[in-house]
């Protein structure tokens, strides 16, 4: 949730408009739905004998899918970026990800203290990391007091601070 409300933040989108967008986008559905059954009902009633009836909603369905996607191609894309252009600023998670590895590399850590640090950064405890990476909870420890110790820094927080600051750092184009 925290995600999401930081990303209509980042994107400047007021509360009310991204909740009225989101009604929006269901209530067009429904009556897309309704339009949808009463074509059917049209048509099978129009043609009873002739199986059209249950071929149209699928028809309807993949013409209407594919008409969504044309208009969404360029957002699916994530950049519009033309030949000779600079590519588009990364999205979240990607700027998350090469915020974490640019943090990685100036403090040195070791390719497993990176993999920790990432986990760390995302603000997961100890016991989710020994599970993720099948490792002990003091192996963990370990690795967290060195890369505080080669940081220099004496808690989670300081580190996901670190990794937010060169992400914004990464979307000023910095």
């Amino acid at each position: 949730m925290s995600q999401l409300l930081s990303m209509i933040d980042e994107y400047k989108i007021s509360y009310p408009k991204y909740f009225a967008l989101g009604r929006l986008s269901n209530a067009a559905g429904m009556f897309l739905g309704w339009a949808l059954a009463l074509g059917v009902m049209l048509v099978g009633s129009s043609f009873p004998s002739w199986h059209l009836s249950q071929v149209l909603p699928i028809a309807m369905i993949l013409v209407l899918m594919f008409v969504v996607m044309a208009f969404s191609y360029d957002s699916m894309k994530g950049s519009n970026a033309k030949d000779g252009e600079s590519p588009a600023v990364p999205a979240a998670p990607a700027a998350w990800k090469i915020a974490c590895d640019d943090v990685c590399e100036q403090f040195a850590l070791s390719p497993r203290e990176s993999e920790v640090f990432a986990l760390c950064a995302k603000g997961r405890d100890t016991a989710y990391i020994c599970d993720k990476l099948c490792v002990s909870n003091h192996t963990v420890r370990s690795h967290i007091y060195h890369i505080y110790g080669k940081m220099d820094i004496h808690s989670q927080q300081d580190l996901i601070t670190i990794v937010e600051n060169r992400v914004q750092e990464i979307k000023a184009g910095r």
